[in-house]
């Protein structure tokens, strides 16, 4: 989750957004059993790490003519992009060619579709939701970073890395489906079944 200071606070998306089995429905009964002290300080407490390390460094950076260039305010354009560039078809192309070959893989594509469809019938498709946000709002925030940089996608392979793994039980007959949570393996190897 650090790969960046700013992901964890999207990681709090699938915290905030799962039900429990008796939790009621309604905003009010949501927002009220959203407000768990524990469950405050764990969503928070990344924010505030993140905002205090920005802080930190941009401080280190603008004390320095050298590197004040770096600071937050100075790469604003960088990291959010313009609607121009958001837009852009040829910035698009590169953009899916990173995709298509860094985070989901042409070749795994189609089970990602199946965890997404296995998500969204699950017992708790607003998680799934949540996860699937936590990798949608940083791209399309900082879409200047990661349009810019190829390595700025390993930050939602975890999120992508979820999703194929929850189509991994739709493979294979039930006595021989592999199970994330009961194998604990990595999200990654939980893709193809085993067959006895």
């Amino acid at each position: 989750m650090l790969i960046k200071p700013t992901t964890p606070i999207f990681w709090t998306l699938p915290l905030l957004l799962w039900r429990t089995p008796g939790e009621g429905t309604g905003l009010w009964l949501w927002i009220r059993a959203r407000l768990d002290p524990a469950l405050v300080v764990l969503c928070i407490t990344p924010t505030l790490v993140a905002l205090a390390w920005t802080s930190w460094a941009d401080s280190i950076k603008g004390a320095q003519e050298a590197a004040a260039f770096l600071t937050s305010t100075a790469t604003r354009p960088f990291y959010y992009a313009s609607l121009g560039e958001r837009l852009d078809p040829v910035i698009w192309k590169r953009t899916w060619f990173w995709i298509s070959t860094y985070v989901i893989g042409v070749g795994v594509l189609p089970i990602f579709t199946v965890g997404l469809w296995a998500a969204w019938r699950s017992a708790r498709p607003a998680f799934w939701g949540g996860l699937l946000l936590a990798a949608l709002v940083p791209f399309a925030i900082f879409y200047g970073g990661y349009y810019k940089h190829d390595y700025y996608w390993a930050s939602v392979t975890a999120e992508v890395a979820a999703i194929v793994c929850r189509a991994a039980p739709r493979w294979g007959s039930r006595s021989s489906r592999p199970s994330c949570s009961r194998h604990r393996r990595p999200a990654t190897t939980c893709v193809w079944p085993i067959r006895r």
